[in-house]
């Protein structure tokens, strides 16, 4: 769908002329495959003003093998299988900072590529046939990829193929920036949960915590003491995990937990942003799978705070007689 398209979203931030234009020539680019002569469709994308010239044409394959442009037109022609095109496009800044803008490098990209591309339209590596040309346009640096199988009968791209290639380019063109991301990104969740950890270690569940948390501790114990299960979060009855997701939507209102999220979501959505344009708002700390851990940390604290009860109520039915005979005049020997 057109309104997918990053030049389409550009356009209605910007709302001017330039990007109007750009959004139009993206249409016009990414619907070349409705070009009703093959022929015509190869020489498009080869000879199109915005394409970065290898010779005579912009056209480059698997190997540095000179590309005759008329007899690839005329393979693709007559081919009798399924013709797939696709646009691989980045933003002007990502492909000036990222080294992509220029033929050369995406090339190699997408002959490191092959293989994802033959397993997203299900054809064998040795039956993938690709040309692809580099188009330097002004905002948005692309390649159009021609793809086929050799063999006319096999070959099929669905929605979740499209998703796998797509997710393969992002990674490698990004693989540099994502690996920091990715890095920033554990530093800043093992920080929250050494937080949460401290905040739980230091916590007098009577005197420290809001009088919420309390509660939600103490009801927590109570269901803990008659569930005969395993304590992991994971393998909990429904009442369970859900008095443990609210002690963690509880504890996420403390000022610096709720920082420490808000940082590690916004290195998420630029982690995520290498594989769409569409921004997902942050999920709840208590939804977010990635920060599980902290619940079963949840569930280890109440289980010791049953345990400090249990033996809490032991001492006194063992010891307070005896304290109380003490006190009524036993004397040691040596104080005769």
């Amino acid at each position: 769908m057109s309104a997918e398209y990053p030049e389409y979203f550009e356009y209605q931030q910007k709302k001017e002329k330039a990007s109007a234009t750009e959004f139009i020539d993206a249409f016009v680019e990414r619907n070349s495959d409705r070009i009703d002569n093959f022929k015509k469709l190869v020489s498009y994308i080869a000879k199109r003003p915005s394409v970065e010239k290898l010779g005579r044409h912009g056209l480059f394959s698997q190997t540095d093998a000179k590309i005759d442009l008329d007899a690839v037109a005329e393979e693709v022609a007559s081919h009798q299988g399924i013709l797939w095109t696709h646009v691989i496009s980045l933003r002007r800044e990502d492909a000036e900072r990222l080294g992509y803008n220029n033929a050369e490098a995406w090339k190699k990209a997408i002959r490191r590529n092959v293989i994802s591309i033959a397993e997203a339209h299900k054809i064998k590596v040795s039956d993938l046939r690709w040309y692809a040309a580099f188009h330097n346009a002004t905002h948005h640096p692309h390649v159009h990829l021609l793809v086929y199988s050799r063999d006319p009968r096999t070959g099929y791209l669905t929605n979740k193929g499209i998703e796998s290639m797509r997710s393969a380019f992002a990674r490698d063109l990004f693989r540099n920036e994502q690996y920091k991301l990715f890095q920033m990104e554990t530093q800043q969740r093992d920080l929250l949960k050494q937080k949460v950890n401290k905040l739980l270690d230091k916590m007098d569940i009577s005197r420290e915590a809001s009088p919420e948390l309390v509660s939600l501790f103490q009801t927590l114990v109570t269901q803990l003491d008659g569930y005969r299960g395993k304590r992991v979060y994971g393998y909990l009855p429904k009442p369970l995990k859900e008095t443990v997701n609210k002690i963690v939507d509880e504890l996420a209102k403390e000022p610096t937990v709720s920082q420490m999220y808000d940082v590690w979501c916004k290195i998420n959505r630029a982690k995520l942003s290498a594989y769409s344009e569409k921004e997902k708002p942050p999920v709840p700390l208590s939804e977010n799978d990635v920060f599980r851990s902290i619940k079963n940390t949840i569930l280890q604290k109440s289980v010791y705070l049953m345990q400090l009860s249990h033996l809490e109520g032991l001492t006194k039915r063992t010891f307070s007689i005896p304290a109380v005979a003490f006190t009524k005049g036993c004397q040691p020997s040596w104080r005769k």
